[in-house]
């Protein structure tokens, strides 16, 4: 459903449909919709989180309650028509742009192989063509009078 001003639209064709990937509404769909599932939850003995398209849970239980709790998750999962891999019985773990390490209960930083960082040289005019210098997004904006 869609709501707008007075007027709600609905889809009449049935009950399946696309959201834009990179729109707006994608990312608020895929925020409802992973909200909905960890809702699902509950009843496991996890901690669960996500963000955007990650996802990432810790639990204190033996190997096999695990395998218990991964085929749980699954079945959530299938339940809502979503397919998920899951990786278990993990110590160290790499979650978006961190290496996070239950061993020694550390974490630093993650690069994906093949990655190359690029850096832009502060004095670039890059961001004056980005943002205005009167923009408060501008990196150097100051509230000073001049």
């Amino acid at each position: 459903m869609l709501f707008n001003a007075e007027s709600t639209w609905c889809i009449r064709t049935g009950p399946s449909f696309d959201v834009t990937m990179g729109s707006f509404e994608g990312a608020e769909t895929r925020e409802l919709v992973g909200l909905y599932i960890l809702s699902q939850f509950q009843h496991i003995n996890i901690n669960a989180g996500l963000y955007r398209d990650g996802r990432l849970a810790v639990c204190k239980t033996t190997p096999r309650q695990t395998d218990i709790t991964k085929k749980e998750i699954s079945k959530i999962f299938a339940n809502n028509n979503l397919k998920i891999e899951i990786e278990a019985n993990k110590k160290v773990v790499n979650f978006l742009n961190l290496t996070l390490d239950l061993y020694t209960g550390t974490y630093k930083p993650y690069l994906k192989p093949n990655n190359t960082p690029l850096y832009v040289h502060k004095k670039s005019n890059l961001l004056n063509n980005c943002f205005p210098p009167e923009d408060k997004l501008h990196p150097y904006y100051s509230t000073e009078t001049q």
